[in-house]
């Protein structure tokens, strides 16, 4: 694996995260931007609602548009108060079933600097330290997807509106394999920043828009202000990328899933089929790349939101071990990778990141052959009717069976 795209997978899944407190990675979009040094090769800009667009632009073959589109949200903390015994009062977002917080640990991030620049060898990192705490009670919030939790035991005194996450240490490799506090969907992001990256490298003739979208996990929040702020022009086709909890028929080690849908919808069969079609064609040139075509229904990620809008919607997704930290106490995994009975480091295979990075590179390099109508299907079929299966088929319309 590409050792660079290696280095920048492990900075941006180490960085604090929750919905609504996206800031961290923000700030490292914007220094890895200054590092790349691409000129008007890419550019940037943010929606009211804090959404980050990433345009990159060189000599491109068409005028259609081509969107990226990850979220920089994982489930997490976010401190309130001091309770009236001291506690800290803290409300954590995201899908995680209230059984797994017994006995779990926490740790709350605490910076130091912002974000400190990066040189073109180099990434930027966040300066801060991480302050452990204790979980004592855990109730519903005021949103489904809210909880309330009174922590004990925290180290150091954090202002109102400091990030938390669950006491997982950084991200790790052992073999193939990566453990992380948060893959979900930080990973994706990494993703399209390598892409861009190479991108940028190889100065390729491409169009392509990269959309990093905030609090998805409590309801794709993000991307549904770019859709009813109508950021995004109509014919747009757009490829969500996620990471998906595994089933047994989409091992991890693989490749990346080219997705026909989720838990709620399927897909675009149009923009999925040439998405699949460029995989194919990458194995041919590339002895490594696999790649797998799966139905990963295991929830509904932002594409949906994208598709019920109208848009020419599809997706790609790393298979993800430990969704959203949740791991059975039986699960075989070490004990300094988890931070209670039923949390754990999420994982991914570095080998499924690296082709995800080559197919992005792929679709945007090839993109200009894409097209949306069924028309090129159609002609194909017909073609193939009218000189190999007509002929045969009436030919024999005048056998009986005696």
């Amino acid at each position: 694996m590409n050792p660079r795209q290696l280095d920048l997978l492990k900075a941006v899944v180490n960085l604090p995260t929750a919905p609504y407190h996206e800031q961290y990675v923000d700030q490292f979009i914007s220094q890895w931007m200054l590092s790349l040094g691409a000129g008007k090769l890419l550019t940037s800009r943010r929606d009211r609602a804090g959404n980050i667009y990433l345009q990159y632009e060189h000599r491109p073959r068409s005028k259609r548009k081509l969107v990226f589109e990850a979220h920089s949200d994982h489930p997490g903390f976010v401190s309130l108060s001091r309770s009236r015994k001291g506690r800290l009062r803290a409300v954590f977002r995201g899908g995680v079933r209230s059984k797994c917080f017994a006995h779990a640990r926490v740790r709350f991030w605490l910076p130091e600097s912002l974000s400190t620049a990066a040189s073109r060898r180099t990434l930027p990192y966040i300066s801060g330290r991480w302050i452990p705490a204790e979980i004592a009670s855990v109730k519903p919030g005021r949103q489904a997807t809210d909880q309330i939790v009174e922590l004990a035991n925290v180290a150091a005194a954090l202002p109102p509106g400091s990030i938390g996450m669950w006491d997982i240490p950084d991200a790790r490799i052992t073999g193939s394999m990566l453990y992380a506090r948060a893959c979900d969907d930080l990973a994706g992001v990494a993703a399209v920043l390598a892409a861009l990256e190479e991108l940028v490298n190889r100065k390729a003739r491409a169009s392509l828009t990269v959309l990093i979208t905030r609090a998805e996990e409590v309801g794709f929040a993000g991307s549904l202000a770019a859709l009813m702020n109508h950021e995004l022009e109509p014919s747009t086709s757009v490829i969500g990328l996620e990471t998906s909890s595994l089933r047994p028929e989409s091992p991890q080690g693989a490749g990346p899933v080219v997705r026909v849908g989720d838990k709620t919808s399927i897909f675009s069969d149009r923009l999925t089929r040439f998405i699949g079609a460029t995989a194919a064609d990458l194995t041919h040139w590339n002895n490594d790349f696999c790649w797998q075509r799966r139905l990963m229904d295991g929830g509904t990620c932002d594409t949906t939101a994208f598709q019920a809008f109208g848009y020419d919607a599809a997706g790609i997704c790393l298979s993800l071990g430990n969704y959203h930290n949740m791991c059975e106490s039986t699960t075989r995994i070490s004990e300094a990778l988890r931070a209670g009975p039923e949390i754990a480091a999420e994982t991914i295979n570095i080998n499924d990141f690296s082709n995800l990075v080559a197919l992005l590179v792929a679709i945007a390099e090839s993109f200009h052959k894409y097209n949306p109508d069924s028309a090129a299907l159609k002609t194909r079929l017909s073609k193939m009717y009218r000189q190999d299966q007509r002929p045969l088929l009436f030919a024999h319309t005048s056998n009986k069976i005696s």
